[in-house]
């Protein structure tokens, strides 16, 4: 049992089961053994792209029994023939069912990236491709497809697993790479607003591969950076480094080697100019497994800060804004509270494994996550703008 005390503010103390507490609460942090499910079955999950590749995030409950319930697909980059494909696979989709304390359990809000890419050199569609251009339209760089050899009338029909395809190459689109070349001019003339203006366009209008995609993601980071919107700026480097895993099981990444290399080290260094020290460690370890910076790099030393703080007793401080209505964020820690609010901040969505719950904002609240609903994730909602600090306290 632990136990939580007010502090002199009087702050109320709750637990995410709305229990207010009265000068102290007593909090029952039993530990509980989760064990998550485990694939069985995932037809559809290295399909083919269709037309445009795709990027898709995918929300979904494993129930009790090992079937899976309430899908949900949240983009970023979607192809909407692929996108009724892919949810009725993953309807489809089984598991070995996950355990609390030992017993099967429902496993709600598991997520998984998925990329659909298209290969130049694959045979041609019988039909043409749905659910995005077609070749015609210019969707894809690279050589035309070869026809294939007429099979035999009673030939059997040939299965290439996946995993022995050899990788895609990435390609930009000709409409965007256009566009990159402009914006690249917009950005060494250091007109920022109207390189912002253009990335947006063509990401709305023209995105037809995952190398769009995060290139210009890419692109929206350096403006961002450059305008001092540091807060903007980091959620642009984590979509410009989505990645998913291929179906060699390998992790894969939807920038070029050295764009990268650059984008990691942007999404390092704005972690750490916004004290959210989790994700600056990450991403300087994945920036170091891939290619490691040289020793006299003053990254270095400043992740020496980062690390320090992450293994301080101390409440962690983690700066954070809304950006398009929220702020997404994994705590590292169960217990948090929410200060110096500018703006408005409305409500505090927290997806756990066990259930969802929805938490009105209170200010001068604390709010500890019981260890019984597993792993969260914290969606703060409210206005565009809005700036805040999240503290997290040691149990």
């Amino acid at each position: 049992m632990t136990s939580i005390k007010c502090s002199a503010l009087a702050r109320a103390v709750i637990t995410l089961t709305l229990n207010a507490c009265v000068g102290t609460a007593v909090l029952a942090q039993t530990s509980h053994e989760f064990v998550a499910p485990t694939p069985l079955k995932q037809d559809g999950r290295f399909m083919p792209g269709f037309g445009s590749e795709s990027i898709v995030r995918v929300r979904y409950t494993v129930k009790a029994d090992g079937t899976t319930d309430d899908v949900e697909l949240l983009g970023p980059m979607g192809n909407q023939f692929l996108d009724q494909m892919l949810t009725r696979s993953i309807a489809a989709w089984t598991f070995t069912p996950g355990t609390f304390d030992g017993a099967p359990a429902d496993f709600h809000n598991q997520e998984i990236v998925l990329a659909f890419r298209v290969d130049p050199n694959a045979p041609p569609m019988a039909m043409g491709g749905p659910g995005g251009r077609g070749p015609s339209s210019g969707s894809r760089s690279g050589p035309p497809p070869k026809a294939p050899a007429t099979p035999p009338a009673d030939a059997a029909p040939v299965f290439v697993d996946p995993a022995l395809r050899p990788p895609i190459p990435l390609g930009l689109s000709p409409a965007v790479k256009e566009q990159v070349d402009a914006i690249s001019a917009l950005l060494a003339a250091k007109d920022y607003k109207k390189a912002l203006s253009e990335i947006d366009k063509t990401l709305r209008r023209d995105v037809g591969t995952v190398f769009d995609y995060a290139l210009l993601h890419d692109l929206k980071t350096t403006a961002l950076m450059a305008t001092n919107e540091a807060f903007a700026a980091l959620e642009a480097s984590k979509l410009s480094t989505l990645s998913s895993i291929n179906a060699r099981g390998e992790e894969e990444f939807f920038l070029t080697d050295d764009v990268l290399r650059s984008a990691l080290y942007k999404r390092t260094i704005l972690a750490m100019l916004v004290s959210q020290h989790q994700l600056a460690l990450d991403s300087y370890q994945l920036l170091q497994k891939r290619e490691p910076m040289p020793a006299d790099d003053k990254i270095h030393e400043q992740i020496k800060t980062v690390i320090a703080a992450l293994e301080s007793p101390e409440p962690r401080a983690l700066r954070a804004q809304i950006v398009e209505d929220r702020w997404t964020f994994t705590p590292a820690r169960r217990i948090f509270t929410v200060a110096n609010v500018e703006g408005k901040l409305e409500r505090i969505n927290a997806r756990c494994q066990r259930r969802d719950l929805e938490l009105e904002y209170q200010k001068d609240v604390d709010w500890t996550l019981p260890a019984t609903l597993g792993s969260c994730v914290l969606d703060f909602e409210g206005r565009d703008g809005t700036t805040f600090v999240v503290y997290e306290f040691a149990e």
